[in-house]
């Protein structure tokens, strides 16, 4: 009867360490050597942007998010910001700044998706070449916004820029866990991905769409993981999204509890709900599409919280249970690989992580 239990489990616990194993490929392949043309920069002239900036109630922090990108903007490039269901002075600052300012106003289809769309529309007016998209409580560093339009030019598809966030001055340990957790689930993994020649995830913010591609997504949608849902539908279109290293933005960590919660949210609702729906489809897909590029893309989300539970400071608590059905193996005294590998594949991850986030915090 042992014997069979363990055969049963074996079976279960086999597709999450499929999981870990490639998540500890990708943390492993950040340390990889850059080729020497990844420094260098693309060639090309800069072609016409516009920067969609969406904001919900966001008058403390959208000021210092506009600065940021202005000084980096040419006289012929737009600044749209959609003032989506606000209820404070959100489109009055926007506008007091210079920014073109669109109001949106409907309670029934709330998200970010359908702001996102609101602004797209609007955008049909002047066609850009290149739209990139920034977060209201975001932070643009200097040459962000021409190497992520370069890049996108150059390749024709989606370009994602680091996203850094930072645990505020003073944080407890559970947000400086999590600010460790976001750099090696942003730029270690990320980085490690590029290397192998994968695309990347999107991951909401400094996200830069070549027109002819952003102006025929679905993005109107009131998914709490509209990112992810995007760049999946881009994958199995053929045009996976691409890292670009080079490019920074950054936000802190909120502290409130309600700003907490919504992290937990999106992270263990919105994460999960995407890998049930969704998972399944990038690797049958990929028969259907060689060389699409939502195998990997697929991949990298189903990977995310098992891979990197154990360190996540908002939605690692609901993976404890993977550590905890190898302690209880071991107290039952079952016999087998499994019992020993689980805990040798997870000091594989956290030798790599440890390794990969000191070599490459900026």
């Amino acid at each position: 009867m042992a014997v069979l239990f363990d055969l049963l489990l074996t079976l279960l616990i086999l597709p999450i360490a499929l999981l870990v194993v490639i998540f500890a490929i990708e943390v492993l392949a950040a340390v990889l050597p850059t080729p020497k043309r990844e420094h260098e920069d693309s060639p090309g002239t800069r072609p016409s942007i516009a920067i969609l900036v969406p904001a919900h109630n966001e008058e403390r922090k959208l000021l210092a998010t506009l600065e940021s990108v202005k000084s980096q903007l040419w006289t012929v490039d737009h600044l749209l910001v959609v003032a989506d269901n606000c209820a404070d002075d959100t489109a009055g600052i926007a506008a007091d700044f210079g920014a073109e300012v669109i109001e949106r106003h409907d309670l029934e289809r709330r998200g970010k998706g359908y702001a996102l769309d609101f602004g797209i529309r609007h955008l049909e007016r002047y066609r850009p070449d290149v739209v990139i998209v920034i977060d209201a409580d975001c932070l643009v560093d200097p040459g962000c916004i021409d190497r992520l339009v370069i890049a996108c030019a150059d390749s024709g598809r989606p370009v994602q820029a680091l996203y850094a966030m930072y645990a505020p001055e003073g944080a407890g340990l559970k947000l400086r866990i999590a600010e460790f957790a976001w750099l090696v689930k942003n730029r270690v993994r990320a980085l490690g991905l590029r290397k192998l020649g994968l695309p990347c995830q999107l991951m909401g913010t400094g996200m830069a769409f070549p027109w002819a591609i952003i102006s025929k997504a679905k993005v109107a949608s009131g998914n709490i993981v509209e990112d992810m849902e995007l760049g999946l539908s881009l994958a199995q279109q053929g045009v996976p999204p691409m890292f670009c290293p080079g490019a920074k933005v950054s936000s802190i960590f909120p502290t409130s509890s309600d700003g907490v919660n919504s992290q937990r949210t999106r992270w263990e609702h919105g994460h999960l709900g995407m890998i049930i729906q969704q998972a399944p489809r990038p690797f049958c897909f990929r028969i259907e599409v060689p060389q699409s590029g939502a195998d990997g893309v697929g991949t990298g989300y189903v990977c995310s919280p098992f891979g990197f539970a154990a360190a996540d400071g908002f939605g690692g608590r609901r993976y404890e249970w993977c550590l905890l059905v190898i302690v209880w193996c071991r107290c039952i005294g079952l016999s087998g690989w499994i019992c020993h590998c689980y805990p040798f594949l997870f000091c594989i991850v956290g030798l790599g992580a440890v390794c990969s986030g000191c070599n490459l915090v900026a």
